[in-house]
C-alpha cells in the first residue's frame, strides 16, 4: 500500500532568522529563571554568544513545525537537487500546489517562536 504522507521540511533561509535565535537578550530571561535546565541552556549557550552574538536553532526548528505547525507557513512543491556546477549538492524549490509531494516552511511567527520556548524553559 502507498502511504500519502506530507514531507515537511525548512531550510537554512528560515533556520537563519536572526528574530529566531538566541541572542544576550533571551540569555539574560533565561539565566534568571530558577530551574537547572534553563541554567544549563544558558551556560551551554553562554560561550557561543559571546562569539558570534546569534546563536541559531536549526534543529528547534525541526522539532517546532512538527510540533507547532500553525507556526508556520507553508508551501508546497518539488524539491530538485543540482547536480552539476558551482551549486552541486545545492537544492532548488519548484512550487507546485497541485501535485508537489514536499511542504516547504517559508516563514515563522517570530515572536511566538520565542515565546513557546521561552516558556519551555521557564518549567
Amino acid at each position: 500500500p502507498e502511504l500519502n504522507l506530507d514531507i515537511k521540511i525548512v531550510g537554512l533561509d528560515l533556520t537563519q532568522n536572526p528574530k529566531c535565535a538566541i541572542n544576550a537578550k533571551f540569555l539574560k530571561r533565561i539565566v534568571n529563571y530558577d530551574n537547572s535546565t534553563a541554567r544549563f541552556v544558558a551556560y551551554l549557550l553562554g560561550f557561543a554568544i559571546s562569539k558570534s552574538n546569534l546563536f541559531y536553532l536549526h534543529d528547534i526548528f525541526a522539532v517546532m513545525m512538527l510540533q507547532k505547525p500553525s507556526l508556520f507557513k507553508f508551501k508546497r512543491g518539488n524539491i530538485d537537487v543540482i547536480l552539476e556546477g558551482i551549486r552541486r549538492g545545492h537544492t532548488k524549490f519548484n512550487e507546485n500546489k497541485a501535485s508537489g509531494n514536499i511542504l516547504v516552511a517559508v516563514s515563522v511567527n517570530e515572536q511566538k517562536f520565542k515565546n513557546i520556548l521561552l516558556n519551555l524553559l521557564s518549567k
